[in-house]
Order: structure tokens, then C-alpha cells, then sequence
């Protein structure tokens, strides 16, 4: 027995020493020309780390698109021969991001000294070929202290190649590799790359690679760079030479033709052929942007007796006093006593007994233009044209007659932010709701009921509410539901129910809070465009971003941030972020145009409810109402005005309570509309005794009823014992089962199961017509707030069925003025003592029906912040 047993273990030390010699078969030239072509990356934070390797040595690297952060023209530093005598830091950009494939191309500005390796093949992988992984496991961490690491070598043998279709995807490989090696090299026994590493799991002896095959596939399209990278915003009317150099990976082709195009946006691009230089480059001479026309339009802003009138007028000489000067040149002209006061875009200054005796044809939009005497002006601002701070540019490569390279980036104007900022004017504050889309083209006629394949897990709201993006936890895809013509319209895979999903007027996100990822797909054609990593150590759990903004994205977990939209990362932590959950979390809402985020923390109450408003590039917070632990909800309307409460609460956006008595019991919902909202009854009692849901829109502006109906019953819920009950029967994750967007004509309710989703056709206009009632009420609503010193501006926008609208400022502060086109102006004066101003304003059309609208701001310093409602 002890006889057997030794030999069984010298077969077993035979076999792994036969083994061990076999994985040890690299030569010492092929491991010293690795170590040397792959390098350590490290991100700009300088916390993120990766590997890459050299493809080309005019300095073209391969990595991860998760180690460089999924950001095309992003800047990073790689380390060559880190850890030796002979260390270099180069600077390098991210060329080309491929966030499905995950693959990134960098191009290192000092390519000089580097050493490329070779791309191989993969049709003939097999299990068990010998491979060796090179890459800085754990980044700096096995550096001493302000050193950086030396490279790390694995050999092992590939164990799996993973395909789908017949198609390889993955090599499976059993070198041991750790995050940090993501990025580098696999290499076979010629030195060939193999693949890219990519992932695994730690310690476990399963690890991944992008086959080479996909990286060639990837590398196909040419490689084009563009000269300078950017340039002098004070330098921009001047001639300058574009240097374009292409470069085909593996491959020999040479261009025919190169176009160059340069603009701020594609209607302004001008486009050159450019000329071959002497080092294979292609040049082309241009002047960046043209000088500005003198004809030009002009923006204006003119304050009258009776109010403000703002649009566009041409560009004219104007003789003010003994000077002449062109309108454009000024930027501010203004009554002071007796004289006028004017100041010039060269920031000088100079006074005039009288205005000019002048007409200007002011346009106020496409169509309606009018005219004002310059004299009559009691202020004049011209907003100078905001400078552009970046140029787009595109290169068209023509390799044959038919086959052409298109390349498309931007060159950003230095310095010209601190020019924009020292030459406009403030604007008086807009809404910033974004416009919602023109009525749809198609919408449903008539009663739709779909049923879903599989239950749905949870949804959001696309799209400014014409999609709805339902999870299908079973087969872990998510569809995508156009409310316009009624059926699902496409099927997004490997959406699984752990991610959560947000989304805004265009986009969607999908987070995954175990890979502390965050995706962002175009809903133009669906298509993922970018992918990047979340910051932070706390792993969120709900996303929110308003369904008709541009962002942000809100994560809320034990701690919440908010990510810009645009480029996935933490905006500047200024204030707090409201959504941080205790030990029994945060629930919360979001207003439609993403500004406005209301939530209460989860536990025992009553406690107050939590407002962010997020306003001229500042947080306010405020806190308001109550509730018991029971009742978790509070919904901002679309641009944050209100903030509704089950049982016919009330708040406006300060956090000061709304009187409004009439909607005491009812369940109040948000819709996709600044405008409007609803009052639901869930069982209410018909006038024939029976009970049935009973919906009503109502206006924002004063919480009145416009139209009511009855029916939906598949909201109706079988018994109601507290609000509790009502609040669990309208509620699903942070959305409702009830939604409207007053432009698709079409309200939505999505039944209990989780199966269904009914339409019903819902033209307000139509209805409240059909009615043969005559209407009068506000679309527009009243802004928060308003800063001493500056200009409040408030146009009223009515909608009636009596003809012609006149309206009178009953009440408001000193100063206040509403002019006869429905314009609420008041100069807020810099030593306001008062914390809130309060307006009336009578509203009357010409069929004899009147309402009041009555509405309050806060008065604040341009800097102040507040915390509480007072």
C-alpha cells in the first residue's frame, strides 16, 4: 500500500514538474520585450489604475475602456518601465472608446524610445496552450511609498475559449491575474498578443480575455489625429495651420483624399481639402472662426413704463449725444436723473442729455415683431453673443473611391469661458423646464390593453414620458414601451433585476450597483454610447433623473451624489445631497425637469419631508410637513412649483404650505406637464351610490379643477383602510401607476400584477371643449424665488376660450409692474428687508370671466442659502 501510494505521488510530482518546465518555456528576449511594451496606467484622479501595451510605436496603446474612465479625449499618464532605473511618465489621450467591446486606444504624446508587440492570431486556440499574462496587479499598491510597481509576469494555459454563435468571445485563461492587470497583454510563445486581459475572479484560476481577433476587427478603422489640440480663444480669427496624420494599424493603405471641416456646429462648419506635407502628414490653413459679420442680429432686453420686452434686432449706428456708436457695442444703456448713462463692451462709460430719436423692430419670436421708440426706454441691455468655448470639427479620409474614414472631435477655445463670463450680462431666469415635445403625430384612439410576457420588476419614465422602460427581472432584459403607438418598440438585453434604472429626455441609465457601474444608452436608437465607473465606497441603491431633463443622475444608497450626465462623474460636492438613507433608507421623488428632488428618511415618525431644489447653480434645502412612518411620499410637479402630499397636501417649492383645502382626501400626482397635476379618489362614492375612481386635472398655478372623470377601475382597490392602503395601491419602487404627459393625448395607468399596461386617450384641450364650459387658467407658474438687486421677470401664459386676456397688478411689492402683454417684472431692491414678497394678479378675458392669481417669492441674496422654510 505505501508502495503504491509513493509511486502515485512521484507520477503526480512528475506530471507538474513536466508541467512546471512546459509554462516556464518563454525565452528571456520574449518576456524582456513585454515587460517593456506594457505599461501602467493611471487615471487623472490618480486613484484608478490599469495596464495598457504598445501596438505601435509611433505610441498607440491597447487597454480597457474601464480603465480609462469611458471618456473619449480624456488625459492619462502611463508609466514605462515602472520601477526600473529607466522609468518614464509620458502623457497620453484616449483616442477611441469602445465601452462593448471595452476596449481604448491611447496615443502617448512622447512616443520616443517605445517597444511595440505584434498582434497574433486566434482561429487556432486551444485549451491547454501555454500563455503568459503581463500587467500591474493592485496599481501602486506593491510599490514602496512614492514609487511606482514594478511588472508583474503569469504564465498558465488557456482553459476555455468562449464562444457564442461559433463566434469567440472570450479566451479563458488560468495565469493568475488581479484588478490592475486589466488592460494588459496575453501573449503566446512567439510573443504575438493573444488578447487583452479584461476580468476574473480573484484567486478562483478563471480569468478573461478579449481576443485579438476583436481587437484587429476594432483597430480596422483608421486612427485619425488632429493638430493642435486646442487653441487661444483671443487668437481665433487668425489663420491656423491643422496638422492631420492617419495611421491604419497592420495595414498599408495610404490616402487619396482628406477633407477637414471646422466649425462651432455642423450649419457653421467649413470644409478644405487638405494637402500631403513632407512626413506623411496632411495640412490644411483655416481661420478657426470667421470674424464676426457687422450686419449681425442683436440680443436686447428693453424695460418700458409698463414692463419688459426682450428679443432680437438688427445691428444699426446709433448717434447718442456727439458720439456715434454701433448697437452691438453697447451693453448698457439706462435714464439717470435727467441724462442717460451708457456703457460700452470696451467697459468704458459715458452720458447723454437725451436717447436717440430712433425706432428698433424688436422680434420676439418667428413671428411677432414689435417696434419701440429708443427714447420711451427707461433701461436697454444688449446681451453680447455668448462666445463659443469649443469647435467641432470632422476629417473624411477617402482610401478608395468608395471606402472613406470619418472621424469627428471637438478643439476646445482656451480661455474662452473667462471671456463669456466677463462679457454677458445675466439674464433674467428662465423656467428651466425644458420644452416638452410637439403633440404627438400618432397616439391611441381608443382604449389599449397590453400584457407583458413576463411581470414586469419596476419601470421609468423616458423620453418626456412617450417611453416607459419596464425591467422583465425572469429574462433579464428590459422593454421599452412607446406610449404614442401603443405597443413595446424594442427589447434591451443584459439588463438584469439587480440595475436600476433612470432615465432623462434622451438618454437612460442603467446602474449596476455590484460592479459600481453606471451605463448610459441613447434612446435616439437605443444604442449604449458610454460606460463608467461610480466613485465611492457605498454601493447605491435607487437612481433618479428627471424624465424631461438633461440631468443629473441622483444615487442614493447609505450616502447620495449626483453625476453629471454627460460625463458619469460626481458633480462638485458644494452642498449636501438629500437621499443619504439611514438604518432604514430614503424614499423619494423627482420633479420632471430633474431640478427638484423631495424624500423623507424611512423610520419612525412623524417626521418632516426633505426638498433639494437645485437653482442658478446652487442646492437649497428645505424641510416641510409631516408624516407618520406609514405614508412615504411626496412628488415634486414638473418643474418643482408644488410639492403634493397623499390626502391633499400642499407645498410650493420654498417649502411653505399651499392653502387649498378643496383637495383635503384626495392622492395627488404629478404629471410630465408644469401645469398640471391630479387629484385622484380611489373609491370615491358616484352620484348612483356605487364607488369608482374619480380623476381630476388640476391647474399648478392655483391648484384649481379643470376636468374630472370616472372609471379606472383597475385602480379601484378592493378595500381601503388607511391611506397606507391608497399609497401602496398608486406606488411601485419610486414611480406611480398613474401617468400623464398632456402631449401624447394619452393617460396612462399600469394595474396591480405588474402584467398590463392600459391607455386611454386623454386630449385635455378636446375634452374641456366638449364640455361647452367656457375656461380661463394659467399654464405658466410663478417662479421661487427672486435675488435683491436683480430683475424678476414672470410672463404670464393663459389659456381661455373667451377671446383676448387683460390683466392688473391688484397687490405686489413697490416697484412691481405687470405690463399689458402678461409680463410680472419687479426690480428687487438690494436692501429688501422682507424674506418673502407676495403678488395678485387679476386676470380677465374678453368674455367676461376673471380669476386672481396669487403667488409668493422668496427674497433672497444672490448668495444666501436656506436650510428651513421660515
Amino acid at each position: 500500500m505505501l508502495l503504491r501510494i509513493m509511486l502515485a505521488t512521484c507520477a503526480f510530482l512528475g506530471v507538474f514538474l513536466t508541467q512546471t518546465a512546459g509554462l516556464a518555456d518563454f525565452s528571456s528576449e520574449l518576456i524582456a520585450r513585454g515587460k517593456r511594451a506594457t505599461a501602467l496606467v493611471i487615471q487623472k484622479s490618480g486613484r484608478v489604475f490599469g495596464s495598457a501595451f504598445c501596438i505601435d510605436e509611433a505610441g498607440l496603446f491597447v487597454t480597457n475602456a474601464h480603465v480609462v474612465g469611458g471618456r473619449e479625449d480624456e488625459e492619462t499618464t502611463l508609466v514605462i518601465n515602472s520601477g526600473q532605473r529607466d522609468e518614464k511618465l509620458i502623457r497620453a489621450r484616449v483616442l477611441r472608446i469602445d465601452a462593448e467591446r471595452d476596449l481604448a486606444l491611447l496615443q502617448a504624446h512622447d512616443p520616443e524610445g517605445l517597444t511595440s508587440l505584434a498582434l497574433g492570431k486566434d482561429d487556432d486556440l486551444f485549451e491547454t496552450k501555454r500563455v503568459a499574462a503581463f500587467g500591474y496587479p493592485f496599481g501602486i499598491a506593491l510599490a514602496g511609498r512614492g514609487k511606482h510597481p514594478s511588472i508583474s509576469v503569469n504564465v498558465g494555459r488557456i482553459t476555455a475559449l468562449r464562444r457564442e454563435e461559433d463566434v469567440l468571445q472570450r479566451i479563458q485563461f488560468d495565469a493568475q491575474v488581479n484588478p490592475g492587470n486589466s488592460g494588459g497583454p496575453l501573449l503566446d510563445e512567439e510573443g504575438n498578443v493573444l488578447g487583452v486581459v479584461e476580468s476574473g475572479i480573484v484567486k478562483s484560476g478563471v480569468y478573461m480575455a478579449i481576443p485579438v481577433s476583436q481587437v484587429r476587427d476594432w483597430l480596422r478603422e483608421p486612427v485619425i489625429l488632429v493638430e493642435p489640440r486646442e487653441i487661444d480663444f483671443a487668437r481665433r480669427c487668425e489663420e491656423v495651420e491643422f496638422t492631420i496624420r492617419v495611421a491604419t494599424v497592420g495595414q498599408s493603405l495610404r490616402p487619396k483624399r482628406v477633407e477637414f471641416s471646422l466649425g462651432e456646429d455642423d450649419r457653421s462648419r467649413r470644409t478644405q481639402e487638405a494637402r500631403a506635407g513632407d512626413d506623411g502628414a496632411y495640412v490644411v490653413k483655416m481661420q478657426p472662426s470667421p470674424p464676426p459679420a457687422p450686419d449681425r442680429s442683436v440680443h436686447v432686453s428693453a424695460r418700458l413704463k409698463d414692463g419688459y420686452i426682450r428679443g432680437y434686432t438688427s445691428n444699426a449706428k446709433l448717434k447718442i449725444g456727439e458720439r456715434e456708436i454701433e448697437l452691438s457695442d453697447i451693453r448698457r444703456m439706462e435714464r439717470d436723473g435727467e441724462q442717460w448713462r451708457i456703457a460700452t463692451s470696451q467697459d468704458d462709460e459715458f452720458t447723454a442729455d437725451a436717447a436717440p430719436q430712433v425706432k428698433i423692430a424688436i422680434a420676439l419670436d418667428d413671428e411677432v415683431t414689435t417696434t419701440i421708440e429708443l427714447s420711451r426706454v427707461y433701461q436697454l441691455i444688449v446681451y453680447p453673443p455668448s462666445p463659443a468655448t469649443r469647435l467641432s470639427y470632422r476629417v473624411a479620409v477617402s482610401f478608395t473611391d468608395a471606402e472613406t474614414a470619418v472621424h469627428r472631435g471637438e478643439i476646445p477655445l482656451v480661455g474662452a469661458e473667462a471671456a463669456a463670463a466677463s462679457a454677458l450680462v445675466p439674464l433674467p431666469e428662465e423656467s428651466p423646464d425644458p420644452a416638452p415635445p410637439e403633440a404627438a403625430a400618432t397616439a391611441v384612439t381608443e382604449r389599449v390593453e397590453f400584457k407583458f410576457p413576463r411581470k414586469y420588476t419596476n419601470f421609468c419614465v423616458a423620453a418626456h414620458g412617450r417611453y416607459l422602460i419596464f425591467q422583465l427581472a425572469e429574462r433579464s432584459t428590459a422593454l421599452v414601451f412607446d406610449v404614442t403607438v401603443g405597443r413595446v418598440v424594442q427589447e434591451l438585453e443584459g439588463i438584469t433585476s439587480a440595475d436600476l434604472l433612470a432615465a432623462s429626455a434622451d438618454k437612460l441609465f442603467v446602474v449596476s450597483p455590484g460592479k459600481m457601474m453606471v451605463q448610459r444608452w441613447r434612446l435616439e436608437d437605443f444604442q449604449r454610447e458610454k460606460v463608467a465607473r461610480i466613485e465611492g465606497a457605498d454601493a447605491p441603491v435607487a437612481a433618479f433623473c428627471g424624465p424631461a431633463s438633461d440631468g443629473p443622475l441622483l444615487l442614493r444608497g447609505k450616502s447620495a451624489q449626483l453625476l453629471d450626465a454627460d460625463s458619469l462623474r460626481p458633480l462638485a460636492p458644494q452642498e449636501r445631497v438629500i437621499g443619504g438613507g439611514g438604518p432604514h433608507g430614503y424614499t423619494m421623488h423627482v420633479s420632471a425637469d430633474g431640478r427638484t428632488f423631495s424624500g423623507i428618511p424611512n423610520g419612525y415618525g412623524p417626521v418632516n419631508y426633505d426638498v433639494m431644489q437645485l437653482r442658478r447653480g446652487r442646492r437649497l434645502f428645505a424641510s416641510y410637513g409631516s408624516t407618520s412612518n406609514a405614508i412615504r411620499w411626496s412628488q415634486p410637479t414638473a418643474d418643482g412649483t408644488l410639492l403634493l402630499l397623499p390626502g391633499g397636501g400642499v407645498f410650493n417649492g420654498n417649502g411653505r404650505q399651499v392653502q387649498a383645502k378643496w383637495l383635503d382626501g384626495g392622492a395627488l400626482v404629478a404629471t410630465l406637464h408644469p401645469a398640471y397635476f391630479l387629484d385622484l379618489r380611489l373609491a370615491a362614492e358616484q352620484p348612483d351610490g356605487k364607488k369608482a375612481t374619480r380623476l381630476t386635472v388640476c391647474t399648478v398655478a392655483d391648484c384649481r379643477p379643470l376636468y374630472t372623470e370616472w372609471g379606472y377601475e383597475e385602480l379601484t382597490p378592493s378595500r381601503i383602510n388607511s391611506w397606507h392602503d391608497i399609497v401602496g395601491a398608486l406606488r411601485i419602487g419610486h414611480e406611480l401607476r398613474v401617468q400623464y404627459a398632456p402631449w401624447t393625448k394619452t393617460m396612462i395607468t399600469l394595474p396591480a400584477g405588474n402584467e398590463r399596461i392600459i391607455l386611454r386617450p386623454f386630449d385635455l384641450e378636446a375634452k374641456l371643449k366638449a364640455t361647452d364650459q367656457e375656461y380661463l387658467y394659467l399654464l405658466s407658474t410663478p417662479p421661487l424665488e427672486a435675488l435683491k438687486g436683480e430683475a424678476m421677470l414672470y410672463p404670464l401664459q393663459v389659456r381661455t376660450s373667451g377671446g383676448a386676456v387683460s390683466f392688473a397688478l391688484e397687490d405686489g411689492p413697490p416697484g412691481a409692474v405687470v405690463s399689458d402683454e402678461g409680463v410680472v417684472s419687479w426690480d428687487a431692491p438690494a436692501e429688501y428687508s422682507e424674506p418673502w414678497a407676495r403678488f395678485i394678479v387679476s386676470i380677465r378675458n374678453d368674455s367676461g370671466q376673471d380669476t386672481f392669481h396669487s403667488f409668493e417669492v422668496a427674497v433672497r441674496d444672490a448668495v444666501q442659502e436656506f436650510n428651513r422654510a421660515e
